[in-house]
């Protein structure tokens, strides 16, 4: 059984949901001293409303010094004889105003600062919002965002994936449903209506989210290249198809237990080409010159199983693919006899790789040995390596808005890193109900939140909160 390989699910299905979101536009332009003045005056309104502690009730004054309300709008004005009371000096009410007024700016300036102060000692952190769950997803294992399912091979039960939008946090907009479980999702990049869905049979299928259909538009179960063991992860990639560069064109590509790194191109059905078969590296290099190797090894023992897979972000040629023996090979699609490159430091199977999105020369991976390693693209030994706890690390991202901050999940809880604050100790731990798992986590591309996984089933939506401010982080 290998636990975990649902992470990318979630990656193809929030980018689809989150990147579409409008956004406001922003006025940079200076405006007058009288504008913030009345910017000013406006926030001081806003806080003396109903139901704020800061609100007092005021009224308007009649002719003879009644309330005026909405009830009342004045008394019944009556005539009498009086006689009349001296007046006061004007500059002496004037200045009593003045200093009333001066004393109201210096109480909310005080009140504001102690309001800054408080914010100030508050250390950063998670706070839950909502979470994407319904009766059809609590309870399944191993969560993979919009993909659900029982991975074990003994435990094989239903499979499902579901199209979540933040209308309905309550109930998916699509479901479709299987007899296997669902173990990766991507949504197309050219055409965003086409989902994939990796199965854990080796079956890959693309629905139509515009459709109400729930029957896939092409799928590979009758294909003679079909994978034949589940597909960890698959993902739309689009790559240059001359040396210009402005024609593109988009293929799906997917990594199985099977070993084998295929890429799926849509014309009359699903035309499938291996970009690489994994081998095994251990077993040739501990041999020595003159020993022989035994004959039942040939096909078993070199077979390594791929877990996950991730295209440099500006090479399209150049990838890297984790197995489950913990090795990452850095691979090239005009190849597929050998290995560029062999990075060695995982003792377990590798669940995640992640490129740096401001820095194309580091990639972070994460491994059932408890690790997270973060690597230079030339250095085939581990930059840095960080063991926070005795638990299997599921997933790790790259934050959006910085590239000293990532994020990573494992049995046990979240975690938030900010390299420029600590190397040794996560900025931010948020820890899970006994009994849950956290599986997979993904940063929103447009705002200060992030989606996290679960093995109840759930996709919770947390704010960060409190965090330092992101360094300039300078794109290659």
């Amino acid at each position: 059984m290998t636990p975990g390989k649902h992470s990318r699910a979630l990656a193809g299905a929030a980018d689809a949901g989150v990147a579409t979101m409008p956004i406001s536009p922003v006025n940079s332009r200076k405006q007058p001293n009288v504008g913030v003045r009345r910017n000013k005056n406006y926030e001081t309104l806003c806080r003396n409303r109903l139901g704020n502690d800061l609100y007092v009730e005021r009224m308007m004054q009649t002719i003879n010094g009644a309330p005026k309300n909405k009830h009342v709008q004045c008394d019944k004005i009556m005539k009498e004889d009086k006689e009349p009371e001296p007046e006061e000096p004007e500059d002496f009410l004037v200045g009593e105003k003045l200093e009333e007024v001066e004393e109201e700016a210096k109480k909310e300036e005080e009140e504001e600062m102690e309001i800054g102060s408080e914010q100030s000692t508050i250390p950063a952190n998670l706070e839950r919002l909502w979470s994407f769950s319904c009766d059809l997803t609590k309870g399944l294992n191993d969560l993979l965002a919009v993909g659900y399912g029982h991975f074990g091979f003994k435990e094989q039960k239903r499979g499902l994936a579901c199209c979540w939008s933040i209308k309905n946090p309550m109930w998916p907009e699509r479901t479709y449903q299987s007899p296997y479980g669902v173990t990766a999702v991507d949504f197309s990049i050219g055409a965003p209506n086409l989902l994939a869905v990796g199965y854990h049979n080796g079956t890959i299928a693309i629905y139509n989210v515009q459709s109400n259909s729930n029957i896939p538009v092409l799928d590979s179960s009758e294909s003679p290249q079909k994978h034949l063991g589940p597909v960890w992860q698959l993902q739309w990639i689009e790559q240059d198809r001359g040396t210009a560069g402005d024609d593109k064109r988009e293929i799906l590509v997917s990594i199985s237990a099977d070993g084998r790194i295929s890429k799926w191109v849509i014309r009359k059905g699903l035309d499938c080409h291996d970009l690489m078969r994994l081998r095994r590296t251990t077993a040739s290099s501990s041999k020595k010159g003159g020993e022989k190797e035994k004959k039942g090894e040939a096909l078993i023992s070199r077979q390594a199983p791929g877990m996950c897979f991730a295209f440099h972000p500006k090479d399209t040629n150049i990838y890297l693919a984790g197995t489950e023996e913990g090795h990452i090979h850095k691979c090239s699609c005009s190849y597929n006899e050998q290995y560029l490159d062999t990075y060695r430091g995982h003792k377990g199977p590798v669940y995640k790789i992640a490129w740096n999105p401001f820095c194309h020369d580091v990639f972070l991976s994460c491994s059932a040995d408890w690790g997270i390693i973060i690597w230079q693209h030339e250095n085939l030994k581990p930059f840095l390596s960080f063991y926070p706890t005795t638990y299997v690390v599921y997933d790790v991202a790259w934050s959006p808005k910085s590239s000293y901050i990532f994020a990573a999940a494992n049995e046990s809880r979240v975690e938030i890193w900010d390299l420029h604050f600590s190397t040794l100790d996560p900025l931010i731990v948020n820890v899970a109900n006994p009994g849950i798992k956290f599986t997979t986590v993904l940063f929103t591309k447009q705002t200060d939140c992030l989606l996290v996984g679960d093995s109840d089933g759930q996709v919770a939506v947390y704010e960060l909160r409190n965090m330092p401010p992101a360094l300039d982080s300078n794109r290659e």
